[in-house]
């Protein structure tokens, strides 16, 4: 699987540009803010159907337009796809792939697949559960699209639910919120097993990395930390059971406090080396390991998954690595995947890691070079 075209139309800060890949290693070179990350945002957006930066689709289209492209030709083992997203101001997103229009946006995923590296990932690791949560979220929906549909649902439901918590008095419409019970925790059911399932298996895959970047001196073990499956569980329907459960327990709580409480969106994940939590006991320096072991058990697991080798997209992170993760970090690049690396400086590679590959240099939304 390589990208072998894309066409950005008033995308971030480029107008129009046209950028040719070659299927094996593409260097960006760029000064900061000239739109080197943007050309990997949107090469993200098609494997994840989101950016991994901006929380609104509306900040992907450039000032002053109402519409912004991506279009993209994708080689699946010597069958061409296009695949196009065009993002509006005021109207849905749409989609079309192989040329075809399609309804759902899920569609569109499972189709190119991506793992991304950037300096952001600290944040996995540093930042509140919500980034943990996205970064398991967004890893589900590359290996299982119909994903996307459960946890947008989830959302909806979620939303409605609190609006009803906003609106009632004590002892009215408990039966309204009895149904929204239901459903959330029906919805909700099925966002905790998928996340537990890929937990475990990240958990496996990210601990080989890190023992690998740590020379056997560091043990790294991840934990879906959730209320409704503490103590383990068997299957979907205790986890439901225990659900509404919990929802019953907390009721006055939530009617006082007028939110959810309980669910999905509230849990987190664990992250310990050798049994200690590195968010609390670990320095800068194993914090970014732990984040660099993460995306590398992403990527293997995605690899796993769907049979093919994922992109790699590597956004300006061999300035903030040393030289010993940089090392392992150019192992896995010569690994066969498709990869992209942005960088201010070509005097940031040593002279051996970029021979005979595709160097772009970007300037103000263009193509210079």
């Amino acid at each position: 699987m390589h990208l072998e075209k894309l066409e950005l139309t008033n995308y971030r800060n480029y107008g129009g540009a046209t950028f040719e890949f070659s299927p094996d290693v593409n260097i960006i070179i760029g000064g900061n803010a000239q739109g080197k990350t943007n050309i990997l945002e949107a090469v993200y957006f098609l494997s994840a159907g989101n950016s991994h930066r901006a929380g609104s689709d509306a900040l992907l289209v450039k000032q002053g337009e109402n519409l912004a492209s991506i279009r993209s030709e994708v080689d699946r083992d010597g069958r061409r796809l296009s695949l196009e997203v065009f993002i509006s101001m005021n109207e849905k997103k749409r989609i079309k792939v192989g040329g075809v229009e399609k309804y759902r946006f899920s569609d569109l995923l499972g189709n190119l697949h991506a793992v991304i590296f950037s300096p952001e990932d600290l944040q996995i690791v540093k930042g509140g559960p919500e980034r943990r949560r996205a970064f398991l979220d967004d890893t589900i929906v590359q290996i299982s699209p119909t994903y996307h549909y459960w946890r947008r649902k989830y959302d909806r439901v979620l939303r409605q639910r609190n609006i009803l918590l906003k609106t009632m008095n004590r002892n009215v419409d408990i039966e309204s919120l009895e149904l929204w019970d239901r459903n959330l925790a029906e919805v909700g059911t099925k966002v905790i097993v998928n996340r537990i399932h890929v937990t475990e298996r990240l958990s496996q895959l990210s601990a080989e990395a890190h023992k690998k970047i740590t020379k056997g001196a560091e043990t790294l073990e991840l934990n879906y930390i959730c209320r409704v499956s503490e103590g383990g569980v068997e299957g979907p329907q205790e986890i439901e059971r225990r659900f509404i459960k919990e929802l019953i327990r907390r009721r006055k709580e939530e009617l006082d406090r007028k939110i959810t409480l309980v669910g999905p969106h509230r849990d987190d994940l664990m992250m310990n080396i050798n049994g200690l939590d590195v968010r609390s006991f670990g320095s800068q320096g194993q914090q970014r390991t732990v984040a660099l072991s993460l995306k590398f058990g992403q990527m293997k697991l995605i690899e796993q998954e769907v049979k093919a080798k994922p992109l790699l997209l590597l956004d300006d992170v061999m300035s903030e690595l040393d030289e010993d993760r940089q090392s392992y970090l150019m192992q896995m690049v010569r690994d066969g995947n498709q990869v992209f690396i942005t960088a201010t400086h070509l005097d940031s590679f040593a002279p051996a890691d970029v021979a005979g590959h595709n160097i772009m240099r970007i300037k103000g939304g263009k193509l210079v070079d």
